[in-house]
């Protein structure tokens, strides 16, 4: 017949250039007729006259061809489960696999990126945090005596209902400190300051207004106690929020002298 023996699942042909072929029957013989269904051989399936098959080339897989036996903790599904709860030990099942190399990349890549994107993403915000901490509110540009010039008495009781419109004006204002609040505060726009703040407040006739002061003193840093005097120059922050209490009106200080 035309079929070589000894090849599994192939399509390949063989051919006896010096024997006869019949074309139904693909028998190789020496006589004219077909020993097989009895059909004269036609010319151009004689020995000679035939044109030569090519042989076609077959990619056999690599290996003696005996089937290997995956272990439990190597199989797909649970590499991949793996990877997902603990990426640790999947990716350590992954390069001790039979896997292809490119595929043991691809995979790493894909696990290891999305760690190191955060891990940027931390340092950045990180960095950004720290020069925000760092960052001086007031203005440090005018002179000392220039500074203290700038500023003027407010009205405390329009200034205590609408701070936030007079954002940036330099005032200087006689306060009580009540309390020490806290060393961090909260702006308006959410970034996080560290400094000392206090709790003061002004006598308005029978009420009493409350105040933030936030010690950004440049020089006689020393600490404030409660029920001091004091007066201080400074920039209108606006609302914000110190520690664990809430927010009040609140002064940039720049200088602060205890009566």
């Amino acid at each position: 017949m035309g079929a070589d023996l000894g090849f599994f699942a192939e399509d390949r042909e063989r051919d006896f250039p010096e024997l006869n072929k019949c074309p139904d029957c693909e028998t190789f013989f020496a006589d004219s007729n077909c020993p097989l269904c009895g059909k004269e051989c036609p010319e151009e399936f004689r020995a000679g006259n035939r044109k030569q098959i090519k042989q076609k080339r077959h990619h056999r897989p690599s290996g003696n061809g005996r089937v290997q036996f995956v272990p439990w903790y190597h199989t797909v599904w649970f590499v991949v489960l793996m990877l997902i709860v603990q990426p640790i030990v999947g990716l350590i099942l992954t390069w001790s696999s039979v896997w292809k190399t490119h595929w043991k990349i691809i995979v790493t890549i894909l696990v290891v990126l999305p760690y190191l994107c955060m891990a940027v993403f931390g340092i950045v915000a990180a960095i950004t945090d720290e020069l925000h901490m760092r960052e001086i509110p007031i203005n440090l540009e005018l002179t000392d005596e220039d500074y203290r010039a700038s500023c003027t008495k407010p009205d405390t009781e329009v200034l205590y209902r609408n701070s936030n419109q007079n954002v940036g004006e330099y005032v200087c204002m006689d306060l009580t400190v009540v309390e020490f609040s806290s060393t961090y505060y909260y702006t308006p726009d959410v970034v996080y300051m560290e400094t000392n703040v206090y709790l003061c407040h002004i006598e308005q006739g029978e009420r009493t207004l409350e105040f933030f002061v936030v010690d950004y003193r440049q020089e006689n840093q020393e600490r404030l106690a409660i029920g001091d005097k004091i007066t201080i120059w400074g920039e209108v922050a606006g609302e914000i929020e110190a520690g664990e209490s809430a927010s009040r009106p609140a002064i940039y200080a720049r200088f602060i002298d205890i009566q």
